[in-house]
């Protein structure tokens, strides 16, 4: 199963100096089971086209599905699925090459019961930590869970804090909102949300063809602006 999204990231911070962007995205929500069975001719699994997937982008990246991998992260946050699905939802690759801040895995029970969503974080000097984050409340339909922050994703923030992700889907559309809180002030709200579409992936390749190149282009910038702002690169010093 493959499902493609349009819709829009967004990065709000608010302290030490308020900055925010906005752009238009398209992800995907891939079943990682039957991925390899998908008979879309423009979707490749482990080789190039014109959008593919690569498992070794992904958990401990190396050549093979990351299930097992997603599995030994469950298992050690004691999350326990007897009939699991797995759903990857991802910026694909385009024309080979793609940045991915984060990927989310959601865990399902019996493929509707929203279990938990595993966040790999990613930044740009090619570091990666998992956040595993259990839905405490039996909701599917409203997911909202917080973990402790290990990791720094942008230099200019420090490694304290706490992440709150909250999400919200139906069968057309999904909400991704992550909000990170430090000595109890709201920092930074990131979203990400899209609708499902069954637009041509010709149309997708025109409109997204530089997505990829952008997102690090705009990682770069944003850096610059925040530098100009004197806000402190704390990279190093965490």
């Amino acid at each position: 199963m493959i499902e493609v999204f349009i819709g829009k990231l967004s990065h709000i911070r608010l302290l030490p100096k308020a900055n925010s962007f906005k752009f238009p995205v398209f992800y995907l929500r891939v079943n990682i089971d039957n991925f390899d069975k998908s008979q879309n001719r423009m979707i490749s699994l482990n080789k190039f086209n014109l959008f593919s997937i690569y498992w070794s982008d992904y958990g401990f990246r190396k050549n093979e599905n990351p299930k097992k991998w997603l599995e030994g992260v469950l298992e050690k946050n004691q999350v326990f699925i007897k009939k699991p699905t797995y759903i990857l939802q991802t910026f694909p690759r385009i024309l080979g090459y793609v940045f991915n801040p984060v990927n989310f895995w959601f865990c399902y029970e019996h493929n509707d019961q929203l279990i938990a969503i595993v966040a790999q974080v990613n930044n740009t000097f090619n570091e990666s930590h998992t956040y595993c984050f259990k839905n405490t409340n039996n909701k599917n339909l409203n997911f909202s869970s917080t973990q402790i922050k290990k990791f720094s994703v942008s230099p200019f923030f420090k490694t304290d804090g706490l992440y709150n992700i909250q999400f919200h889907q139906n069968n057309k559309r999904n909400f991704l909102k992550i909000i990170y809180l430090c000595e109890n002030q709201t920092m930074l709200i990131a979203k990400i949300f899209g609708k499902k579409t069954h637009t041509p992936l010709i149309k997708i390749l025109i409109l997204f063809l530089f997505q990829s190149i952008n997102n690090t282009f705009k990682i770069y910038f944003e850096a610059l602006v925040l530098y100009s702002k004197k806000i402190k690169y704390l990279r190093g010093k965490n």
